[in-house]
């Protein structure tokens, strides 16, 4: 990071439950110059999904869709400790919910090892008698938005802040915004947040940084003759989407079911646990009976007991690599299930089925059904399981539809969002009295 950004940074440490006490300073991180030091790894941009990021009404601009991920600028030591860059929109989010997003302490205060610098330009916003409403005040003016006491108020008593913009004009608010993403093509970071232990922060301790860092909970200290223990590794879980129609083996169309029966189908999205595989070095201790030649006698226990003369007892400490497994699991958003007609039978439809029934058409060729019509969650081998079940669908043109599943992860504290893309299945409906459907 160069000196000249440092200007456009409010720095201040965040203490949040369950981090250690003895924390590393930004001393630790940057030089007087305002440089990275060399231990610094630069994690790059990490980007989480947060139940204090907002739906956005149906009319937000298509753009506004990257507002709905916290996205931040990360930066670690081999400790774990972490620097957190929040893009201007995550700031704008985390101000809007300050507790929930950890800016301020649940009463509403800072935490009480809270340091901070000025912003160029901004004023003092944080002081030794500084309020959480102090702060919100501070971001919404570095950001240029529109403030109230009313809208501090609601963020700090845990209200719906985001409701309060949405009775304005929140169109202009969007706008502010974009322009603000977009003054610098890698965002304008205005706050950087210090985290104890990357476990305690939003973006969790990312693969990266983890093959630098000791497992957690672990030592990896040994002697130089110490076995050399893998690096950790992270295998994120298959991705499976299945569609079937279930019954009834032959549906006709809505307008030739006389008794509206329908086409049954269902929807499963599964999601395999995403795996963790690390190591530690753990010494492990052997008692032995040593012959006068050097050779081991194979002596009953208690060995330091019935090891006898001329043999001689020893106990020899050895260091070995351990295998460790944790899994997790990596649910699901914006899911979609969908079934489109296929082309061949759309042209089937407005070509030959046309010439045979003058004015045949597309009626409802295209189908989606949403997440939240469905059922999903974790099972206790942290697998995934989303499944939809629609009963009696009245389908309304003939032909062979292709089903899919589209949305994206939430990633895991040690992997990232990634995208679904699901081809799941096919069901038919029929047309009576035509040709064959193509």
């Amino acid at each position: 990071m160069k000196k000249t950004a440092l200007t456009l940074l409010l720095l201040f440490a965040l203490l949040v439950a369950g981090t250690r006490a003895a924390m590393a300073g930004w001393e630790s991180f940057f030089d007087q110059d305002g440089n990275l030091l060399p231990e610094v790894i630069d994690l790059g941009e990490q980007k989480r999904q947060a139940d204090w990021m907002p739906q956005l009404p149906d009319w937000a601009p298509d753009w506004a869709d990257s507002l709905t991920q916290a996205t931040y600028h990360a930066y670690a030591l081999p400790s774990g400790e972490t620097v957190l860059l929040p893009t201007t929109s995550t700031l704008f989010f985390m101000a809007l919910n300050p507790k929930e997003s950890g800016l301020i302490g649940r009463e509403g205060e800072f935490f009480s090892s809270v340091l901070a610098m000025n912003v160029q330009g901004a004023g003092q916003i944080l002081g030794g008698n500084a309020t959480g409403k102090d702060l919100v005040k501070g971001i919404f003016e570095l950001l240029n938005l529109p403030y109230t006491d009313e809208l501090a108020d609601a963020a700090i008593n845990g209200e719906d802040a985001w409701s309060t913009y949405l009775k304005k004009d929140a169109q202009n608010i969007f706008g502010i915004l974009r322009d603000a993403m977009t003054a610098d093509k890698h965002n304008l970071y205005l706050v950087a947040l210090l985290y104890g232990n990357c476990e305690a922060s939003p973006v969790g301790c990312p693969p990266e940084l983890l093959a630098a860092m000791n497992p957690p909970g672990k030592t990896q200290v040994g002697s130089p003759s110490a076995p050399r223990c893998p690096a950790p590794k992270v295998t994120q879980g298959q991705i499976t989407g299945v569609a079937s129609k279930t019954a009834p083996n032959y549906a006709l169309v809505t307008g030739q079911d006389p008794d509206k029966r329908g086409v049954d189908l269902q929807f499963t999205l599964t999601i395999a646990p995403t795996v963790l595989e690390y190591y530690t070095l753990e010494k492990t201790s052997s008692k032995l009976c040593i012959s006068p030649s050097g050779s081991i006698v194979d002596t009953p226990p208690p060995v330091e007991k019935n090891c006898l003369p001329p043999n001689r007892y020893e106990e020899k400490e050895t260091e070995e690599c351990v295998q460790h497994t944790r899994t997790f699991c990596e649910q699901a958003r914006g899911i979609r299930a969908t079934a489109s007609l296929k082309q061949s039978s759309r042209d089937w439809i407005t070509g030959e089925l046309a010439e045979w029934y003058t004015g045949a058409h597309l009626i409802q060729p295209d189908w989606l059904w949403r997440q939240d019509q469905g059922q999903g969650g974790c099972d206790g081998s942290n697998t995934y399981r989303w499944t939809l079940t629609l009963p009696r669908v009245q389908v309304r043109d003939p032909g062979f539809y292709g089903m899919k599943i589209t949305g994206e992860t939430l990633g895991t504290p040690v992997s990232s969002p990634r995208l679904i893309d699901q081809p799941a299945g096919e069901f038919d409906v029929y047309l009576m009295m035509t040709s064959l459907i193509k």
